[in-house]
């Protein structure tokens, strides 16, 4: 999710290079109103409703998965993973 938020930002050029600094030791980093930026279109992602998600969006499902799993872990009914449907 993360990479294809990022990779969406930066081709819509909502990221550019001057977004981000190097530091020392050959660290790349964004710099801090960009980060800002980058945090709310995660926020945005996050719950933007999912085509064919039934109403729910990206944090619910998460969620969902998240429970799931853990049900199944402690011997209940078999975890099945959550697929993005492409639009």
């Amino acid at each position: 999710m993360v990479d294809r938020l990022t990779l969406r930002l930066v081709n819509r050029r909502v990221m550019k290079a001057s977004d981000f600094h190097e530091r020392g030791g050959g660290g790349v980093y964004l710099r801090r109103d960009a980060m800002k930026r980058y945090l709310a279109a995660w926020e945005e992602h996050l719950t933007r409703p999912l085509a064919g998600g039934h109403g729910t969006d990206l944090r619910r499902s998460f969620r969902r998965q998240a429970e799931r799993l853990a049900a199944a872990l402690m011997g209940g009914p078999a975890y099945c993973a959550f697929s993005l449907e492409r639009p």
